[in-house]
């Protein structure tokens, strides 16, 4: 008999959320047919996504969420950077949910989570007791396996983003440019608000220095252009990249802002992969824009402004591809163009690793 099954995740204004709840819908509606997934925004989920066939539930309704997963035999939680080192009184409203779910019956499931050692620790205890009564635990990467070692003792399975199942069926085709095509590039790019906070913290990148970096790039390459890509589609400032990319282009010159295009339209996981697919590069913040171009194997430049975006650099051997954000941004430039400029010499051995370990988890 089908178990009822619920995903909690943290999809809705985030289309790198999005991608990562379709992955799971996909990798589970193989063995149960009755999902239903809580979510903070279910509207955006579901439209991002295009499951509607499924029962959704708001995150932010703790009644219909109690009772949805008192109804559940099976609940999985994670998909994406969820106990976090800001942890707050949302991680510990959900770790309460799987606690109620594990009470009335369910069992527990905490699928490819990405983990920071949590600050409150209320949060950290219960997420030891979740940890300990899960059926299975599986983080995303290396950095969260130690991590979650260090608060619970257990050594988890690493599964890394639930995107690449999504990704599975994309065409992966490598374009190859030869050095007379350079000038006719197309470079996808994705930035976000960084701002500085706390004493010591000097992490800074806003529109102005992006505008920089961009300039630097098209005056190098002539007739270039940028398609600027959202993955936060949120109503925030700092959630929101489309408001990021008009307040920078206010900074470009005429010429200049002509070769780039603001993808503002774009609302879905799959609308980004087929921009992307027909880029040559991408330069981008956002973890899930490099995980979209890693898997299309398309040259990229990662901003690592948080450790995530690192680990995730580090578990498919491609580190190097990254760079701090108070780096200069001629520097920043720089090495994005020395990137496209030497795409051959890339080698993908790690993203082919990752890829294995999940048709093989499938």
């Amino acid at each position: 008999m089908t178990k009822k099954l619920t995903i909690i995740n943290m999809a809705g204004n985030n289309l790198g959320d999005n991608a990562i709840l379709a992955g799971m819908i996909k990798k589970f509606s193989q063995h149960h047919h009755l999902i239903s997934c809580i979510v903070p925004d279910p509207q955006i989920a579901r439209d991002s996504i295009e499951y509607t066939n499924l029962t959704w539930i708001n995150l932010k309704n703790p009644i219909n969420s109690i009772i949805e997963v008192v109804r559940s035999e099976h609940i999985v939680f994670g998909g994406g950077g969820i106990i976090t080192d800001d942890s707050n009184w949302r991680d510990l409203y959900v770790l309460s949910l799987l606690l109620i779910g594990y009470i009335t019956g369910a069992d527990i499931q905490v699928y490819s989570l990405g983990v920071d050692i949590p600050k409150n620790k209320l949060v950290k205890i219960l997420f030891r007791y979740i940890a300990k009564i899960s059926k299975s635990i599986t983080v995303r990467d290396k950095e969260s396996k130690k991590r979650v070692k260090i608060m619970t003792g257990i050594s988890p399975t690493i599964l890394p983003d639930p995107a690449f199942v999504y990704l599975e069926e994309a065409d992966t085709t490598r374009t190859n440019l030869s050095k007379s095509n350079f000038n006719n590039i197309t470079l996808c790019v994705n930035f976000r608000y960084i701002y500085k906070f706390g004493k010591g913290l000097n992490q800074e990148f806003l529109p102005n220095k992006a505008a920089k970096i961009i300039t630097y790039i098209l005056e190098y390459f002539k007739n270039a252009y940028i398609e600027f890509i959202p993955i936060g589609i949120g109503t925030k400032e700092y959630s929101n990249d489309v408001l990021f990319a008009r307040n920078m282009i206010r900074y470009l010159t005429p010429d200049i802002r002509a070769r780039v295009h603001i993808r503002d339209d774009t609302k879905k996981p799959h609308e980004i992969l087929k921009i992307l697919k027909e880029c040559d590069g991408l330069l981008g913040m956002r973890l899930h824009s490099i995980i979209f171009a890693t898997k299309l194997r398309k040259p990229f430049l990662a901003i690592s402004y948080d450790q995530k975006v690192y680990d995730f650099l580090k578990m498919v051997e491609l580190e190097k591809f990254s760079i701090s954000p108070q780096e200069k941004p001629e520097k920043i430039a720089k090495k994005m163009i020395l990137i496209l400029e030497n795409k051959h010499r890339i080698r993908w051995k790690g993203v082919d690793n990752i890829e294995a370990r999940y048709l093989k988890d499938i």
